[in-house]
């Protein structure tokens, strides 16, 4: 299995979203997700994008309190035409939060501690 750089990593995220964005567009807003029955396309859309800008959002403010943390995921556009859109800007704000200069940042990571980022999975 090849190693995994933070720039191999950040090509899959870019890659991996533009996929989702194609597939969910194709799929439509109302289908159930197989793996999430209660969800429908939209709501994962919703929160994987969500969870994409939340994310940068900690990294690029370089959160260390959960006080800090932001208050609230964005939304996915209602139109299912603005996804890949969406999810294009949600990518790349990941991969540039993520960037080689600030993966020694301290940041929260899901284990209320502060890590570096390099350290927390990414």
């Amino acid at each position: 299995m090849p190693h995994l750089t933070p720039d191999r990593a950040r090509r899959a995220i870019t890659e991996h979203t533009r996929r989702l964005a194609e597939a969910a567009s194709a799929a439509g807003p109302r289908t159930p997700v197989p793996t999430t029955p209660a969800w429908t396309v939209a709501d994962l859309v919703t929160h994987v994008g969500g969870t994409q800008h939340w994310t940068a959002e900690i990294m690029e403010r370089r959160v260390t309190d959960f006080a800090d943390l932001p208050a609230q995921s964005p939304q996915a556009p209602a139109d299912p035409g603005a996804w890949a859109g969406w999810f294009e800007e949600s990518a790349q704000r990941v991969v540039t939060a993520f960037a080689d200069d600030a993966l020694a940042a301290p940041v929260l990571n899901a284990a209320g501690t502060t890590a570096r980022a390099a350290s927390s999975g990414c």
